[in-house]
């Protein structure tokens, strides 16, 4: 791969955080007043109907809140939605332009959610070099937009395969991905370091990273997340892992709480060691997680202020 990864000013470090749909309003807003993240990163959910109800976002806008304030913005674009209901691609990534935003993470969507599949969708491969169109275009008509977002794409550290799936991610490099933001390798330590040798052997190790940080609030949400990384529940690192999530949680509260904090603060420390790490991408899921990671940056920027200061961006 020729890729130029040097260009630092595209690629500065950066906080971002995941816009949990479980969450309340007040607790996001919170967490967005900490002053941690530079970015709100958007999913791009199949059924908006079936998720209203719990999206904290949704209500923001009923109260007036259709924006973040000054955070910068990625929305996820997901390639299973050409066709859809919600509208063309090509449309939505001129939407993210318009609105000024810093990127658009284009991923292939799960099908399996979506109650009106489009069979002639096109794959992430397909996006993303429909994305590098739509930067150009968006280069020479500056006068009508308010940005040109760089194109991220996503992995998955913990692939069963992790050959094939560094295979993949330089294949999405080619077709115009200029970042990755992974799932969070911090889950299964062990399965993340076959995969970082994958990336060593497809000549990805510099390629910038954003590493993601998943923020469980006790087992079910770890268990989905193992779900979410397709790991099998009877992988022997996996089932490791949640025994000692189950010890944990019988030691008490306090010190179940004061467990997850520890969890939190490893993923963030072997984060930043992923080699090309341009910044960390946190995903609190629900109101649980939220308030984990509020706890984390209040307690942790005072205590240890080193540990914070040196990741927040500006």
């Amino acid at each position: 791969l020729n890729t130029d990864w040097n260009d630092v000013s595209r690629f500065t470090p950066r906080a971002t955080v995941e816009i949990p749909v479980r969450a309340t309003w007040a607790n996001v807003s919170g967490l967005l007043d900490s002053g941690m993240f530079n970015t709100g990163v958007h999913g791009d959910f199949p059924d908006p109907a079936r998720f209203s109800r719990y999206s904290p976002i949704a209500r923001g806008r009923e109260e007036g809140f259709h924006r973040l304030g000054a955070l910068p913005e990625v929305h996820t674009i997901a390639a299973c939605r050409w066709g859809a209901p919600t509208g063309n691609l090509q449309d939505r990534l001129r939407l993210c332009a318009r609105r000024g935003d810093q990127a658009a993470l284009l991923v292939g969507g799960d099908t399996k959610l979506w109650r009106n599949p489009n069979p002639h969708t096109p794959d992430i491969f397909a996006l993303i070099a429909d994305a590098r169109i739509v930067q150009e275009e968006v280069r020479e008509n500056m006068h009508v937009y308010k940005s040109v977002p760089a194109i991220w794409c996503g992995a998955n550290p913990l692939a069963q395969d992790p050959e094939r799936e560094a295979e993949r991610l330089a294949a999405k490099v080619a077709a115009g991905a200029e970042v990755v933001v992974t799932q969070p390798p911090s889950l299964l330590p062990i399965r993340a370091e076959r995969f970082r040798d994958a990336l060593r052997r497809n000549g990805l190790e510099d390629l910038p990273k954003i590493v993601g940080i998943c923020v469980p609030s006790g087992r079910a949400a770890l268990e989905h997340w193992f779900k979410v990384c397709l790991i099998n529940n009877r992988d022997k690192e996996a089932e490791a892992v949640m025994q000692q999530w189950r010890e944990a949680e019988l030691k008490g509260t306090w010190l179940y709480g004061d467990f997850r904090q520890h969890k939190l603060e490893e993923a963030i420390r072997s984060a930043k060691e992923v080699p090309g790490m341009v910044g960390l991408h946190f995903i609190p899921y629900n109101d649980q997680g939220i308030k984990d990671l509020t706890s984390f940056i209040i307690n942790r920027g005072i205590d240890e202020p080193e540990r914070i200061h040196d990741m927040k961006i500006g």
